[in-house]
């Protein structure tokens, strides 16, 4: 019995690795995955907003 649910919870584990990884490529080639460096530098919050997120 506990080998059989120990063996389930490693292809579970498994599959949601592969499914994972193949959801992350299909992102990274459609939208991308990072911001550019000028976006990086400058604040997200004014990169993608217009606006301060803080006003320090």
């Amino acid at each position: 019995q506990v080998w059989t649910q120990c063996k389930g919870v490693g292809f579970t584990v498994i599959y949601t690795a592969i499914v994972t990884y193949i959801i992350l490529k299909v992102l990274d080639m459609v939208m991308g995955l990072r911001v550019t460096e000028e976006e990086e530098a400058v604040g997200l919050d004014l990169a993608q907003h217009n606006e301060r997120g803080y006003n320090l």
